[in-house]
């Protein structure tokens, strides 16, 4: 078995199965991936991210709050790995805003440590509910609100 620098010897299949699926497929599947649902003002200052079951209340929550300000959502259904900025260049959206906040229902920001792990991206302002319930519109409103005061 051939070893590169660092790597300690062992199952060579393990060793080629691990290489297949780390540095053939990820790359493919990556290509793959569909870049983040933007909807919303085409120059924002503000912008709503978020994942999973957080599309339909981010979208009524932007949607509500066109009128006041220029926001927009980005919301990803696929996040790992995290999609190219070819499509659509969401690190740019979110780097022209003057505030990003992520939406998640967790206590932790799962997706937002994973933007920043992966793209090197921070968000100015996260909104976490971990109470099990589901977001309400005008709590999410105001929660928005609170962040771009």
């Amino acid at each position: 078995m051939k070893l590169n620098s660092g790597q300690v010897k062992g199952d060579d299949t393990r060793v080629k199965m691990v290489g297949k699926r780390v540095l053939k497929k990820h790359p493919l599947i990556q290509k793959e991936i569909e870049p983040p649902l933007f909807y919303g003002s085409e120059n924002p200052e503000i912008v709503v991210t978020g994942w999973g079951s957080t599309y339909g209340i981010i979208k009524e929550a932007v949607t509500e709050l066109g009128g006041k300000h220029k926001i927009a959502m980005l919301h990803f259904s696929e996040i790992y790995p995290f999609p190219l900025t070819e499509k659509l260049d969401y690190l740019k959206i979110l780097s022209g805003a003057r505030a990003t906040i992520c939406v998640e229902n967790n206590a932790t920001g799962q997706f937002s440590y994973l933007m920043h792990a992966e793209t090197g991206y921070k968000f100015s302002h996260n909104i976490n509910h971990y109470d099990g319930r589901p977001f309400l519109l005008d709590g999410l409103i105001g929660e928005i609100n609170d962040c771009v005061k």
